[in-house]
């Protein structure tokens, strides 16, 4: 009996629908040099620059809160898919009594790296004008005006982390870490006002930091196919053929993804 039994599943198993149902699960472990290569090719030649500001109140919108705000005056160069900079809109953050515009911020370059189960990119951007502005809406800290900061040796660390979606590679964003050398302009500094600024406005800095932070992480999260699509290519010239089942960044860089073959 037992002899007709392993006869009956063997003869199965030739059949299309048994074979259909065996799946070979391959895993591929990449060094951290290898795979990073790929991941910082994707940055090569991009050129971010972030605007949403205009200096002529209500040009574009009528609320108060957005008073100075120019839509759609981001862009994004990737010379590897276009030679016309790809706009979008970059929102006005409220980090009430303030509106916080981002002024004509522009990368000079990236870097990736990979650590402690994560990967990280590095944008660095030039220090040229005012780059933040803050405007006072409705409070009574505006007696003082509204904050403006200088930056210098600017920095965005962005932690990605990997998952599996749709049989590739998907990212997101973790907290983002924003470091620069951070000087303020405008009615709180060197006059009457300042001491009130103090009073009134004690968090202005970080707030505006912390408004910075939310709009480069919503970013990356918002347009992650930018990344995870040539990512997931670059993971198929590895030798990555199937669907992507498990992807995990080891605590040395390393990468470990798993494919259904």
């Amino acid at each position: 009996m037992k002899k007709l039994f392993f006869l009956l599943i063997s003869i199965c198993c030739f059949f299309p629908d048994c074979q259909k149902n065996s799946s070979n699960f391959v895993t591929h472990n990449f060094s951290k040099s290898q795979w990073m290569g790929g991941l910082s090719s994707i940055f090569n030649g991009l050129k971010l620059h972030l605007n949403n500001f205009t200096s002529s109140k209500h040009q574009y919108q009528p609320e108060d809160e957005y008073a100075y705000e120019n839509p759609n005056s981001s862009s994004l160069a990737i010379p590897s898919l276009s030679s016309v900079p790809w706009q979008f809109d970059s929102p006005v953050t409220r980090q009430d009594p303030y509106s916080v515009y981002i002024n004509d911020v522009n990368s000079s370059g990236f870097a990736t790296d990979a650590y402690d189960g994560k990967a990280y990119v590095t944008i660095s951007f030039e220090s040229d004008g005012t780059e933040i502005i803050g405007d006072c809406v409705n409070n009574i800290a505006c007696i003082c005006g509204s904050p403006r900061l200088d930056l210098s040796n600017t920095t965005a660390v962005i932690p990605l982390t990997f998952w599996p979606k749709d049989g590739g590679a998907s990212l997101g964003a973790g907290d983002v870490s924003f470091n620069a050398n951070i000087a303020e302009s405008g009615p709180c500094v060197n006059n009457a006002c300042a001491f009130l600024c103090d009073i009134f406005e004690p968090n202005r800095k970080s707030d505006m930091q912390t408004a910075i932070e939310k709009f480069i992480e919503d970013f990356v999260d918002n347009n992650s196919g930018l990344i995870s699509a040539p990512f997931t290519q670059y993971l198929k010239t590895l030798g990555v053929s199937g669907p992507i089942i498990s992807i995990q960044i080891q605590s040395n860089g390393d990468l470990k993804v798993v494919d259904k073959e």
